[in-house]
């Protein structure tokens, strides 16, 4: 990766984890009051019903809504192996797989809504994919590695 688009993937790749880690989340349920937030872990695991609920109405297609919820966990690992093997064998082919993981996860946090933890993880995201988007375009050769320079 060339240095002036890895601080924005180091940017990007710690927003992301703030916000998988720290930030609130919408819970999966429909009859959750408006406001109610949960942590991204209680809403990979189906624990964000709200307490004051009798009974949890949940969303059609709820197991379809963990698997997206999982496959962040696989984009954001993604893209940190992408960066450190960057590092060694400069290859674009890792370049491509920044770009899909960005894109995966800036289109999963935006379908969400207008809650802190999504929209810090679609700023993340978009961040991972802008940055490898620049190195992409600035590295340009045909035979897919970087230019060697002295």
């Amino acid at each position: 990766m060339r240095t002036g688009s890895l601080p924005l993937t180091v940017i990007g790749t710690v927003l992301v984890i703030l916000a998988l880690v720290a930030g609130p989340w919408p819970p999966d349920v429909l009859n959750a009051r408006p406001g109610y937030t949960v942590s991204h872990q209680q809403r990979l695991l189906g624990k964000d019903a709200p307490e004051d609920a009798a009974e949890v109405e949940r969303k059609p297609g709820y197991l379809l809504f963990r698997v997206f919820d999982g496959l962040v966990y696989v984009a954001l690992a993604q893209v940190i192996i992408a960066m450190f093997a960057l590092v060694f064998w400069r290859s674009r082919l890792f370049l491509m797989l920044m770009m899909v993981a960005g894109s995966y996860g800036a289109v999963y946090a935006m379908a969400l809504g207008l809650i802190v933890g999504p929209q810090m993880a679609f700023v993340g995201f978009s961040c991972i994919f802008f940055a490898a988007v620049i190195s992409w375009i600035t590295t340009g050769e045909a035979h897919g590695t970087y230019p060697v320079t002295q």
